[in-house]
């Protein structure tokens, strides 16, 4: 049983989930321009709670954003953000925040 880090067979195990990982969510470059169209106009017009979908006509690709929590810092937005991306069967969730530097552009908090 792989349970221990330290075992060479756990060892093996996260370098394939990695490698699997890698593999099943590499978006073509039309997938990201559609997750990235999602998550820009959640930061910009979308409500907490609030989701904006995409999905592939072309393969098995599909993704989501909820914005989660708004504030502000020094007097700019920020807003943070969960991303689902589902693509071949498999799932990928995170969480991001970012802030308005300018008029239009956000970059990551921290």
């Amino acid at each position: 049983m792989a349970s221990a880090i330290g075992e060479p067979s756990a060892a093996l195990l996260f370098i394939w989930m990695d490698y699997f990982n890698y593999k099943n969510f590499n978006l073509n470059k039309e997938e990201k321009k559609m997750h990235n169209e999602a998550v820009f106009f959640s930061l910009n017009h979308g409500k907490n709670g609030e989701i904006t979908s995409w999905h592939s006509k072309k393969r098995m690709a599909s993704g989501k954003v909820r914005i989660i929590h708004s504030f502000v810092v020094d007097k700019k937005p920020c807003r943070t953000y969960q991303s689902f991306i589902k693509l071949n069967g498999a799932e990928k969730h995170s969480t991001h925040t970012f802030c308005k530097t300018k008029e239009l552009y956000w970059s990551p908090y921290g």
